[in-house]
């Protein structure tokens, strides 16, 4: 079951493709990124968040932190500021297409980081909800939350099942969400999501889910299975490797999407061919 659900990640990464109501593809590698890519995340709608959420909180159910000044002062694990660094500049070299595109005078306003102790916090499903134009997830997965019926099987087959995995709602291992109704929420909500990151168990299984919805361009989750807490953030795929703590996938989505762009902006200002 395992594999057959790794396999749909990684090949549904353009299963997607581009069209006029801004349904686009999924790419979960730094070196499937194109200048052809980013010419087209240049017109896509995003909003201006950089959402955090699965955030630790206080007694008091707060979260602790309100500002990323916060965070300096109150760190979480080893990564969550390279992951935030990496989407900030991702985020501005989709800027720079856009405006390029656009032939504003100006560069669009950049991110602001948003923290949320729950992800009911910011996904609500409702059309007047914006997507958040990054997001990060600092929570729990599971790999089977639940199992749902197959759908349009023959009278004479067989009943089958679907595993559906789950994510935290919040930062504790516990009260999980479907990634099926979250994957439901996004769809209902405006907008897309430029980046997403889920360093959590069972990242890659549950970005399959959600990058259904077609909202979803490009997504760092590089586990498959269930990661010890302080080592969610590094690569590798077991844990021998992730000792090692490495950040290097992270600065992979830099290098390939700055290539990507430069690309792009010799098709926007000197008129080559992508």
């Amino acid at each position: 079951m395992e594999g057959d659900t790794l396999a749909s990640a990684t090949t549904c990464c353009r299963l997607h493709r581009w069209s006029a109501n801004h349904i686009g593809m999924t790419l979960f590698k730094p070196s499937d990124v194109t200048a052809k890519d980013m010419l087209e995340f240049g017109k896509q709608t995003y909003g201006t968040e950089l959402l955090i959420t699965g955030v630790p909180v206080n007694g008091q159910g707060e979260s602790v932190w309100e500002t990323v000044g916060d965070l300096v002062r109150f760190p979480h694990d080893h990564g969550l500021l390279a992951s935030i660094e990496t989407i900030v500049q991702v985020h501005r070299c989709q800027q720079w297409v856009a405006m390029y595109s656009d032939e504003q005078e100006r560069l669009p306003e950049g991110l602001r980081v948003r923290f949320a102790a729950t992800i009911d916090e910011a996904f609500d499903g409702r059309p007047t909800t914006q997507n958040p134009a990054a997001w990060i997830h600092l929570g729990h997965g599971q790999l089977e939350h639940s199992f749902e019926l197959l759908e349009d099987l023959e009278e004479w087959e067989d009943e089958e099942y679907e595993t559906i995995p789950g994510l935290s709602n919040g930062h504790e291992d516990e009260d999980y969400r479907s990634a099926k109704d979250i994957r439901k929420r996004i769809s209902g909500q405006r907008g897309n999501i430029l980046f997403m990151a889920l360093p959590l168990c069972y990242g890659q299984q549950i970005a399959a889910t959600l990058c259904e919805t077609g909202r979803i361009h490009l997504v760092h989750a590089n586990t498959s299975f269930a990661v010890t807490d302080g080592l969610q953030f590094y690569d590798g795929v077991d844990h021998p490797e992730r000792t090692h703590q490495s950040l290097a996938s992270w600065s992979e989505w830099v290098v390939a999407v700055e290539k990507a762009w430069r690309g792009a902006a010799r098709v926007l200002l000197l008129g080559k061919t992508p």
